[in-house]
């Protein structure tokens, strides 16, 4: 484990008062991303970095904001900017469009992360018209979550051994990892789609849950195959197969219900083996069914995720910060968490929004929302839709 990857350490977490840039570019001093090996040089437009072209950060960002491109693969919605204290510069442009549905700010961390930056000066800048801040995605489900697994009809929950219904004592943590994906270091900050093929897995294990004929059992993960697709739709939902691509562009990730296209821990679910549903039979088995919905729908076939997740918020008192499992917060379905009347976070830092003076937070959520209607107005203004 990386000095980075150590959650405990709280002060990584300070990313200070972000300057608001042109009224779009969030602007952070002396931080930097996380897992740096995955935003270098390799990650810009052009492959590679730009070596002392800028003298100062609003250069940069002058730069980016005048090159806009039209092509997901290529659009900056953040980076950063190094000064070396032996002269000379750095700016790495990051293609964020690769990941759309990942928000940099998740990886933003103080520079003190990484000692060979001690003696540098450091800046990292995001785009509030791709991104939210704070990202107030906190109820979502993530790749890698800890959850259980409730069955709403019974109210037993899925053991991680024999595949049976059982006490919630006796229940399994599980997590979602992608369906025959390699996983990668920032892939526990990509919130999970709706008809996005997955696998639920054991964590720390290479256990996931796969099908033989109509049974259901944990397996290898080598030992998969397509048969052990999972998909997960939402009770209820009137277009539950829909799912919003890549391809599409990243200012319609920005600006649809998130509801519609992500998993939410306040959700009930029907969940799919490949083409079979999922219900728990008579005896508290996990069993698959090749009926159609309607035929099963009144059979224990919807199921809860009960998070094993934690959620940070400001105490009482000025900068303290304390936490609560996800399980006994108010969910709502646009994304968000509270507890005892706080807005919950996924970070430890709670974005730096628990300090006395929170006037800045408040500013940055104000202009971003105006910044995200009149968008929405232009849109429908040139949109060729729009006179239907």
């Amino acid at each position: 484990m990386s000095d980075y990857d150590n959650e405990h350490d709280t002060s990584q977490y300070d990313i200070g008062k972000p300057l608001l840039y042109k009224n779009r570019y969030l602007i952070f001093t002396n931080c930097i991303f996380q897992y740096m090996e995955n935003t270098d040089c390799n990650d810009t437009p052009m492959g590679t970095c730009l070596d002392n072209k800028f003298s100062n950060i609003y250069e940069v960002v002058d730069d980016v904001d005048g090159h806009k491109s039209e092509f997901l693969d290529n659009i900056v919605g953040a980076g950063y900017y190094i000064k070396k204290p032996w002269g000379g510069n750095v700016f790495v442009p990051i293609r964020t469009g690769v990941h759309p549905f990942l928000n940099p700010i998740y990886r933003l961390r103080n520079k003190s992360i990484y000692s060979f930056l001690n003696d540098c000066q450091t800046w990292a800048f995001m785009d509030t018209t791709l991104y939210n801040f704070p990202p107030g995605a906190t109820s979502l489900i993530y790749y890698q979550d800890h959850f259980l697994i409730k069955n709403t009809g019974s109210n037993l929950y899925l053991d991680s051994s024999l595949t049976h219904f059982k006490k919630r004592d006796e229940a399994g943590v599980v997590c979602i990892i992608p369906y025959r994906d390699t996983m990668y270091l920032d892939q526990k900050y990509i919130p999970i789609r709706k008809n996005t093929a997955v696998s639920f897995n054991v964590p720390e294990s290479n256990l996931i849950l796969g099908r033989n004929n109509m049974d259901v059992k944990w397996k290898m993960n080598l030992d998969f195959s397509k048969r052990d697709r999972i998909k997960i739709y939402k009770k209820g939902d009137k277009n539950p197969f829909f799912v919003l691509d890549n391809e599409e562009k990243l200012k319609r990730v920005k600006n649809e219900e998130e509801g519609k296209i992500t998993l939410d821990f306040s959700d009930e679910f029907f969940i799919k083996l490949n083409d079979a549903y999922l219900f728990e039979s008579e005896n508290n088995k996990l069993i698959l069914t090749s009926d159609s919905y309607e035929e099963c729908k009144d059979r224990n076939v919807h199921f809860k995720f009960i998070p094993r997740v934690r959620g940070y918020y400001c105490g009482e008192v000025n900068g303290d910060i304390k936490n609560v499992s996800l399980e006994f917060a108010k969910l709502e379905h646009n994304g968000r968490a509270y507890y005892k009347g706080q807005e919950l976070y996924r970070s430890p830092g709670c974005w730096g929004t628990c300090n006395k003076n929170r006037t800045w937070v408040r500013y940055v959520v104000i202009c971003t929302l105006v910044i995200i209607i009149y968008s929405l107005i232009s849109y429908r203004k040139i949109s060729p839709n729009s006179s239907r």
